[in-house]
């Protein structure tokens, strides 16, 4: 009889909770992404240094050039 009991009221928070989740507030509606800008950054722009340009190349590929320029 326990068992039974324990079991019908997982099964009913089970229910409760999907069904909140499909009556829960609608994903905010998003406009079309951002366009690409591209920039007129070089590698010159970087600190002097050796290896200055591969950086350039191989960091401001996925990271912002601000961010490879921070760093050093």
């Amino acid at each position: 009889m326990r068992l039974r009991l324990r079991a019908a009221a997982f099964a009913g928070g089970c229910l409760l909770a999907f069904a909140l989740v499909l009556t829960g507030t609608p994903a905010p509606a998003q406009g079309p992404p951002p366009a690409f800008t591209s920039t007129d950054e070089k590698p010159k722009d970087l600190p002097d240094g050796p290896g200055r340009e591969e950086t350039f190349y191989a960091c401001t590929a996925c990271h912002n050039f601000k961010l490879v320029a921070r760093k050093g």
